[in-house]
């Protein structure tokens, strides 16, 4: 969701869009700092559409995001109501139970945790 994960993890200061993904929620995981998104009807998930991303770019992702989460095509609204098809990082079932009750807070991950953990990439 954040540019600066993005430029971190593909090395490339992508173009991007607001999006609203719905029908799903964005939760805290237990004892980590970043979120996982899962289907939940009713929620919207307010984020990011990255515009030409490579096929590179999207392993590096994948790699990323680990074996906690799965690649799909999901339906997002962008500006003005339109929609476009994208992918999304869906947390796996089998790892749900270590989603708490909690939405993630972007605002307090910005200010408490995102420092830390772009030094994980060496930013």
């Amino acid at each position: 969701m954040l540019p600066e994960v993005m430029q971190a993890v593909t090395g490339k200061s992508l173009t991007s869009s607001a999006g609203i993904l719905r029908n799903y929620a964005r939760r805290r995981l237990r004892g980590r700092v970043y979120p996982g998104i899962l289907k939940c009807a009713h929620q919207s998930v307010h984020g990011r559409v990255y515009h030409a991303v490579d096929r590179h770019s999207l392993a590096l992702l994948d790699s990323f995001e680990g074996d906690e989460y799965r690649r799909i095509r999901v339906n997002v609204r962008i500006a003005e109501g339109k929609r476009t098809v994208a992918y999304a990082y869906v947390i796996r079932s089998c790892y749900v139970k270590l989603l708490t009750v909690d939405d993630w807070d972007i605002e307090a991950f910005t200010k408490n945790d995102l420092k830390l953990y772009l030094a994980k990439f060496n930013v």
